[in-house]
């Protein structure tokens, strides 16, 4: 499932809607980290309509990753982490891995493996800063899957499996802990884009969930 794209108009990325009888409807969006502005203020304002929001992120390491977002965005773009963070709503979960368990698992993934992939998001950050992050999205590479295969291959299955597959089962636990006893309510999952394929898979084949909408934001030209 393609959850972003880039089109003549700017590269664009997907909210889908999924319904099921006598369940919650949920809201989807592929967020990109590193966004324009409006981008994210469209983001928030759909949010504000829902009854719940799970949001992702928190803890020490993702203060890391939001730092290094941080230093991709220049000065013509803005982070998820700094434009949508969670402030205070009541209506908005944690849906994400916990700071003690994520430490845990990260010391099982080894530090120097850990100290390896800090090494190469930092500079890279530094690139795409310069540039670099148009003329990848203008090379075609929108894919998100792809994105995360090459994580897997380049930092071990044990750093991917805890930051994508892991934390997608936790966030679909919330999702299924959640569908029925808010029947008839909307719940928004703006998470990032490699785990929205996956969530939606889930609710459909095992939940019996339909994608009743989809639309398109635009995220950056």
């Amino acid at each position: 499932m393609i959850v972003m794209r880039q089109t003549p108009g700017g590269l664009m990325a997907a909210r889908l809607t999924l319904t099921a009888p006598d369940k919650a409807t949920f809201t989807l969006i592929a967020m990109h980290h590193v966004a324009e502005q409006g981008f994210y203020d469209t983001a928030r304002s759909d949010l504000a309509a829902h009854d719940a929001v799970l949001c992702e992120g928190g803890g020490r390491a993702g203060g890391l990753i939001a730092w290094i977002h941080g230093l991709a965005a220049g000065g013509d773009l803005t982070t998820q982490a700094k434009a949508l963070s969670w402030n205070g709503e009541a209506h908005w979960y944690n849906a994400d891995m916990d700071r003690t368990e994520l430490l845990r698992r990260l010391r099982a993934v080894g530090w120097l493996r850990l100290a390896a992939a800090v090494g190469v998001l930092i500079p890279g950050a530094l690139l795409l800063r310069i540039g670099w992050i148009r003329r990848w999205i203008d090379a075609g590479r929108s894919d998100i899957e792809e994105d995360l295969s090459a994580l897997e291959s380049v930092f071990g299955s044990s750093l991917h499996k805890l930051v994508v597959t892991d934390r997608d089962a936790i966030l679909a636990g919330h999702c299924a802990a959640m569908m029925d006893g808010w029947a008839g309510c909307r719940i928004a999952v703006p998470w990032g884009a490699g785990h929205i394929p996956q969530l939606a898979e889930f609710l459909v084949e095992q939940h019996g969930y339909e994608i009743s909408d989809i639309r398109w934001w635009r995220v950056s030209d």
